[in-house]
């Protein structure tokens, strides 16, 4: 909803969202397994393969019609090995990753039956890659690896009344990471690290060439987002007390950002270079067996180096908070019983490329608990419950980037009440 919206309110429906029944209905069914094999004590091979399909309908305030199937398969195959070399240890991995998204995209406006788009897009993906690591001394470590990357993403229109809008694009990266690790004593290590980043556009990212007006033609002119990360830390314990901190710079050339959104549709562009600049610290302290306290606090700085269409230089990236926190104190007497009281915060959320609206910063106070039945056989049957929002806080929950009609806004819940069941069973 916009902010007039919000104000006089927040319970309210947005524009037409009631007049135009706005809906959404999904199902989701996803399997996979983990076979291991070990042919010695130091050489094992691990197989994941998975399978999984997704259905989304959606109305749209505007009256047009969303209907997706999504059918996605991968597997990955790893190899794992350790040896040695000059009487150090020596660990390896090698593998390949394998996956495909099919996708059946149906539009329509308003009740009709007949689609005003019709598409079969598909994505896929072949990785190879391979890692090491070997310890110098029992104090000095250093882990490097080199990904080969594949991505082929194609959209073929068959609604071709309004044109043909097929379209395709394969990107291919070389990407690799370096990092070592340096124990100042026991019970303190210290490591940098440097990272390579490639983000290909999702078929989701392709789905529009422009919002305004409307041009539901393959996105063609989107390239994929490199990065460089370069991170230093510490992790420590302290007899009863975990802390864990880092500080760590991002630099993106072609960042993949919100267009516009309007109608339920959004168009993405390449925004030129960001960086982001950040820290974050973790603390974990156990007062006795029962009881602990866990906390959190992020401070990130990301923003646009170049100045893209609408976008300024030195603007911020909208929806990325600078300030997060996240603590709890938590109470488990035993293995089968848990019960925590949280407390959350976030920073205000730009929600336009301009910074000239946002949603403000926030906390909220949740609570949780949960026990477990075990039953024979390896079976275990785990009741929990949630209580978010306690003190029924007003806030926004998410932003909808650069959202055309100025509807950037979605409420969060008040205070809600979670009941839940899990089954599990443990092979042996």
């Amino acid at each position: 909803m916009t902010a007039a919206q919000l104000a006089s309110n927040r319970r309210q429906a947005g524009t037409n969202t009631v007049a135009n029944n706005t809906n959404k209905t999904v199902e989701q069914s996803q399997t996979g397994i983990v076979l291991e094999h070990k042919f010695s004590p130091s050489t094992n091979v691990t197989f994941s393969p998975y399978y999984g399909d997704r259905k989304i309908r959606q109305v749209l305030a505007s009256t047009a019609v969303i209907d997706l199937k999504n059918e996605y398969s991968g597997a990955d195959l790893r190899f794992a090995h350790q040896t040695s070399v000059l009487d150090r240890p020596l660990f390896l991995n090698a593998g390949l990753t394998v996956g495909e998204l099919e996708q059946s995209r149906l539009g329509f406006f308003g009740a009709s039956t007949t689609p005003n788009r019709d598409e079969a897009n598909t994505a896929s993906q072949f990785d190879q890659y391979l890692q090491a690591e070997y310890f110098f001394t029992d104090k000095f470590s250093v882990l490097g690896g080199v990904r080969n990357s594949s991505i082929e993403i194609e959209s073929n229109d068959q609604f071709l009344s309004n044109g043909d809008g097929s379209g395709s694009k394969k990107y291919d990266e070389v990407t690799s990471n370096l990092g070592f690790t340096y124990r100042l004593q026991p019970n303190i290590n210290t490591y940098i690290s440097y990272g390579e980043g490639f983000e290909t556009p999702t078929l989701l990212e392709t789905a529009y060439l422009s919002v305004a007006p409307p041009s539901p033609n393959f996105n063609s002119q989107l390239d994929a987002a490199k990065s460089e990360q370069l991170e230093v830390g510490v992790k420590a314990k302290f007899g009863a007390t975990k802390v864990n901190a880092a500080l760590y710079t991002v630099d993106t050339e072609n960042e993949i950002v919100v267009l516009a959104a309007n109608g339920g549709a959004t168009s993405f562009q390449n925004a030129g270079s960001t960086s982001r600049e950040g820290a974050e610290l973790a603390l974990q302290h156990a007062f006795n067996n029962q009881w602990q306290a866990n906390a959190a606090v992020n401070y990130i700085r990301a923003t646009y180096d170049t100045s893209v269409n609408s976008i300024r230089a030195g603007n911020s990236l909208p929806s990325i908070p600078k300030k997060t926190f996240f603590g709890e104190v938590v109470y488990k007497p035993s293995n089968l019983y848990e019960a925590a009281t949280e407390l959350r915060y976030v920073d205000k959320l730009f929600a336009n490329d301009a910074n000239d609206a946002f949603a403000p910063s926030y906390s909220v106070v949740n609570l949780r608990a949960s026990k477990d039945w075990p039953l024979d056989g390896g079976w275990n049957v785990r009741t929990y419950a949630r209580v978010d929002n306690v003190f029924d806080k007003e806030y926004v929950g998410s932003v909808i980037v650069n959202q055309g009609a100025g509807q950037f806004f979605e409420p969060a819940s008040e205070r809600q009440l979670l009941l839940g069941v899990t089954v599990g069973l443990m092979w042996k």
